[in-house]
C-alpha cells in the first residue's frame, strides 16, 4: 500500500482526539466566535493539504506547502481540541504557539514558492501562445496582438510591413530533405532577428515566408534594412554534414505614414513579393501605388 503522509497526519489527529476524551475529563466547549474561528481553521488547513495534490510535480514546492499547512494543522488541532478538555487537564499552549508559529512560516514560505513557480509557468505559457514551434518568432495571431497594442496608443503611427519569402524553398525540401528544409527555416529565422532592431516585430507568417513590421521607420531606411537582410542571407551558408548550402530571399516591402489598416498593408507587401518573385526572384521590390 502507498505511504501517504496527509491520510497519517489526519488519522493521528482524530485517534489522539478520541483517545484523549476516553482518558482525560471533557466537556462540551462554549459556542464562541473564537470555537468556530478555529474549527474554519482547520477545515481550511484541511482543504490546503488536500488541494495541493497537483503539485507533486514539483516536489519542491509540494513538500514546503505540505509540511507547513500539517503543521498550522497540528496546531490549530490542538488549540481548538483543548476547548473540550479543562486546562488543568490537558494545557498544550506553549507547544501549539510553536508548532503554528512554525507552520505559518513554513506555509508562507511555500505559498511564496508556489506563486514564484506560477509566475515562472504563465510566462513559459505566454511565450509558448505566442511563439511559432520552430523559429520561436512570433505566430500570425500574437502579431496581431502586438500591432494592435501599438497603433492603439499612436493613431498615426509610421512603420513598414516586409514579407520576406524563401527561394526555390520546395528544390530545398525535394533535394535534402524536410529535416533539412526545417533547418533552413529555423536558421534564416535567427538571422533575421540579428538584423531588425529591438522594437521592431518578427512573425512567421507560414511556412517559408516571414513577416517583418519596422516600427517608425521611412521608406528609404526600410529599404536599406530589406535589402541588407537579402544580401545577407544570400551569404550565409547553411551546413548539410559536410556540405554548405546558400539559399536566397525575396522581400516584398510596403510603408505607411498609417498602419492601422493592416491586413491592406499585408496585401500591398505582399504584392510587391509576387513582383520580385516575377522578375527573377533574390531581390526586394518597393510597393508603389
Amino acid at each position: 500500500m502507498k505511504y501517504n503522509f496527509k491520510l497519517v497526519i489526519f488519522l493521528f489527529t482524530i485517534i489522539a482526539f478520541i483517545w484523549a476524551l476516553l482518558v482525560f475529563p471533557a466537556k462540551l466547549p462554549d459556542p464562541t466566535v473564537e470555537n468556530f474561528s478555529e474549527l474554519l481553521m482547520v477545515i481550511a488547513c484541511v482543504a490546503v493539504i488536500i488541494k495541493i495534490e497537483h503539485l507533486r510535480s514539483t516536489p519542491k514546492v509540494y513538500w514546503i506547502l505540505l509540511g507547513g499547512a500539517s503543521m498550522t494543522y497540528l496546531g490549530v488541532f490542538i488549540d481548538f481540541a483543548e476547548e473540550f478538555f479543562d486546562e488543568e487537564a490537558m494545557d498544550f499552549s506553549d507547544f501549539e504557539d510553536f508548532i503554528q508559529t512554525i507552520g505559518f512560516i513554513t506555509l508562507f514560505i511555500g505559498i511564496q514558492c508556489w506563486l514564484t513557480l506560477h509566475i515562472r509557468m504563465m510566462k513559459k505559457l505566454k511565450l509558448i501562445s505566442e511563439s511559432d514551434h520552430l523559429t520561436g518568432a512570433l505566430n500570425r495571431r500574437a502579431f496581431y496582438q502586438k500591432l494592435a497594442r501599438i497603433t492603439k496608443y499612436n493613431k498615426k503611427q509610421k512603420g513598414t510591413l516586409l514579407i520576406l519569402d524563401l527561394d526555390h524553398f520546395k528544390q530545398i525540401n525535394d533535394t535534402y530533405g524536410h529535416s533539412f528544409g526545417d533547418i533552413v527555416i529555423k536558421e534564416t529565422a535567427e538571422q533575421l532577428k540579428y538584423k531588425i532592431r529591438k522594437q521592431d516585430l518578427l512573425a512567421r507568417w507560414g511556412g517559408e515566408e516571414f513577416l517583418i513590421f519596422l516600427r517608425d521607420c521611412d521608406e528609404d531606411e526600410a529599404e536599406l534594412i530589406a535589402n541588407s537582410m537579402q544580401q545577407h542571407i544570400a551569404k550565409y551558408e547553411f551546413i548539410l554534414t559536410d556540405d554548405a548550402i546558400n539559399a536566397t530571399v525575396s522581400i516584398g516591402v510596403y510603408h505607411s505614414n498609417n498602419i492601422q489598416l493592416l491586413d491592406e498593408g499585408i496585401n500591398h507587401a505582399d504584392e510587391a513579393l509576387y513582383k520580385a518573385k516575377a522578375i527573377g526572384r533574390n531581390c526586394v521590390v518597393i510597393y508603389n501605388s
